[in-house]
């Protein structure tokens, strides 16, 4: 795991795929609007539980190419965010740091809205999904106030 202390890590987040060699990853500028037709994993942010609060989002391809944005603007945040990922015979790894003085000057806010979910295009015989960690009864993954509440804790409380 990539978790450092004043750093945020949601830990690994692991994407089955029954179809690992039909995936194509093309080659992507940083926030290329194309990134949404890729298969990619999506962090959304809010520091405190205003669902109304800026929202952060991190997008991660299986290349580990990112695309950001700030209240749905790319131009409007560029985080020195670090990235692993990986790819095996079934499935794909994606990990992130993001220093939390790049998502909000008030920190700390121990309680957060936060939400996970995976884009996949369909391939081979598996279809398209979208999935979300929280239920969101919608079709869009901005929908914050069914955002789950987390508590974020310093790793540096833990020395």
């Amino acid at each position: 795991m990539l978790a450092k202390a004043g750093h945020l890590s949601p830990n690994a987040i692991k994407c089955l795929e029954p179809n690992m060699d039909k995936m194509k990853v093309p080659n992507r500028e940083h926030d290329d609007e194309s990134f949404f037709s890729d298969d990619y994993v999506e962090i959304f942010l809010i520091p405190g539980l205003d669902p109304n609060g800026t929202v952060y989002q991190v997008m991660i391809n299986c290349a580990g190419m990112t695309w950001e944005a700030k209240d749905k603007k790319p131009e409007g945040w560029n985080p020195k965010i670090e990235v692993k990922a990986s790819r095996e015979s079934d499935y794909w790894v994606v990990e992130m740091v993001v220093p939390l003085a790049e998502i909000s000057a008030n920190i700390p806010r121990p309680q957060w809205r936060m939400n996970i979910g995976r884009s996949r295009p369909a391939r081979g015989d598996a279809p398209a999904q979208e999935v979300s960690w929280a239920i969101l009864n919608s079709t869009s993954s901005h929908t914050y106030q069914k955002f789950h509440a987390v508590t974020i804790e310093s790793l540096e409380k833990q020395k």
